[in-house]
């Protein structure tokens, strides 16, 4: 009968604490937390809606991503010329072909800011093409040549990007160039078999683009190599022409003297 009874009395003293418990605030659990926390289910492959940190490189390719978080992680990587994060983009499903909004493609976007090595990496990618134009019709090689690095044009050469194409060409923007390595350049297209009478689509030549926003040196450098100083464009104008409306004095003092000298020569003589 005892035993019974102190039976009876610890189950009274729980009942007791338990309605204690639930009578004091403090110790009650908050609702209003409770209807605001998510709890995980055991096996949780469901994507991260946003978030405002960036994501890093992918790891695991097996892992389940976004296609616009891939394609965010790709061309963050070629920005910041992390190749191994461009490896792991394109990896777990990332084009290596994508375009931006100008038309620029991956291989554009690391020429122009640059990023040596993804460009690298992009040119061993199947399916880039290394000649893609973008809305602007130039080529990563045009860019490259514009923007005067010389050890990307040595790159996208090596890699077989086309030196010469109809229309405007490499070789007009390097001779319109006015970077001191200007000339470097135009040898390095030329000797890479660049056409030096390449006409753009008004049948321009690059000494004429050398001869009005060139420089001297350019047009030195292309007129020892062989161009013709007698060619003009549709409107009519040869590249003294261009020197002239330029006010390049020591651009239209060569050209005079090139011209004179082919005026002064026999008949039937080079």
């Amino acid at each position: 009968m005892n035993t019974h009874l102190k039976t009876v009395d610890i189950q009274q003293l729980i009942l007791a604490l338990f309605l204690a418990l639930l009578l004091i605030p403090s110790l009650a659990f908050p609702t209003h937390l409770l209807a605001q926390t998510v709890f995980p289910s055991p096996i949780d492959d469901s994507e991260p809606e946003s978030s405002s940190v960036a994501a890093p490189a992918v790891a695991n390719p097996s892992a389940p991503v976004s296609l616009t978080r891939l394609q965010q992680q790709f061309w963050t990587a070629i920005k910041q010329d992390d190749d191994w994060a461009l490896s792991n983009a394109i990896y777990a499903g990332a084009s290596p072909t994508s375009r931006l909004a100008n038309g620029n493609t991956a291989l554009h976007q690391a020429v122009v800011i640059p990023s040596p090595h993804t460009a690298a990496m992009l040119l061993k990618q199947p399916g880039v093409d290394i000649n893609a134009r973008n809305n602007a019709g130039e080529t990563p090689l045009m860019l490259a040549v514009l923007r005067g690095q010389i050890k990307m044009v040595q790159s996208l050469v090596s890699a077989q990007a086309a030196v010469n194409h109809p229309g405007w060409t490499a070789l007009h923007y390097a001779a319109s160039a006015t970077y001191e390595q200007a000339p470097e350049m135009i040898a390095l297209l030329l000797d890479n078999f660049a056409y030096i009478d390449a006409e753009s689509p008004n049948a321009t030549t690059p000494l004429m683009m050398a001869a009005r926003y060139g420089s001297s040196p350019n047009v030195a450098v292309l007129l020892e190599s062989g161009a013709d100083s007698k060619l003009k464009n549709q409107q009519g104008l040869n590249a003294l022409d261009f020197a002239t409306a330029g006010a390049m004095p020591d651009s239209i003092a060569m050209l005079s003297e090139v011209l004179l000298k082919i005026e002064t020569l026999p008949a039937g003589t080079w």
